[in-house]
């Protein structure tokens, strides 16, 4: 390793945390890997206050409470990607993962309001915001030290530039998206090896791979 490198890249690079693409099922937790973390997608139930875990719109899914008791009699620690696809679940989320004494999670994909609400007027920062092609560096300087990641996304299975993640990402942790789950081969992951060093989280379903 280079004596140049960043204490940075350094820790990443000795202790990268994998995080499991989209366990939305109870019954998917028993696989989960207890050094993994992983991502979720949360939306509205139909009961007030009610939260299930579904990526896509009207469909059912299992209740965020009983996935969250799972999670924990699994001894599960995270970190918890929670993915939000309904723009104010985000109190009802944080007392939930209080109640079960969970820490190590970040929001992403709050919308901006909500996002400004929580990092800014109300000092949360387990939030993300996002870079990539088409999300610009410079929308990251308002969230820069408020903030306490970054999501770096690969919409077409193709890295952002090791320059360009080294500026942008700095005062955050980063999260890669893995190129798979942007339709691409498996393969495709080797791009890919001139940013993990600044990584610390890497959103994938193939770890093996990387």
């Amino acid at each position: 390793m280079d004596a140049g490198q960043s204490d940075r890249e350094k820790t990443a690079r000795s202790n990268p945390v994998f995080i499991r693409h989209r366990v939305n099922r109870i019954k998917d937790l028993g696989g989960v890997d207890p050094s993994h973390g992983v991502e979720i997608d949360l939306r509205t139930g139909d009961g007030k206050g009610s939260i299930i875990l579904a990526h896509d719109p009207w469909e059912t899914g299992d209740p965020f409470d009983a996935w969250l008791d799972r999670f924990t009699a699994l001894g599960l620690k995270g970190p918890i990607v929670l993915n939000v696809k309904v723009d104010g679940v985000e109190p009802v989320v944080m007392r939930l993962l209080r109640d079960h004494g969970l820490e190590d999670w970040f929001f992403l994909d709050s919308q901006m309001p909500t996002l400004v609400h929580w990092t800014v007027r109300q000092g949360e920062e387990r939030f993300a915001v996002r870079l990539s092609r088409y999300e610009p560096p410079e929308l990251l300087d308002a969230f820069r030290g408020r903030v306490r990641w970054l999501w770096v996304d690969c919409f077409h299975g193709l890295p952002v530039s090791r320059e360009l993640l080294q500026r942008a990402g700095e005062g955050f942790k980063v999260c890669l998206v893995s190129p798979e789950l942007q339709g691409a081969p498996v393969h495709a992951i080797a791009a890919f090896g001139d940013l993990l060093p600044l990584a610390q989280a890497i959103c994938t379903r193939h770890p093996e791979a990387w």
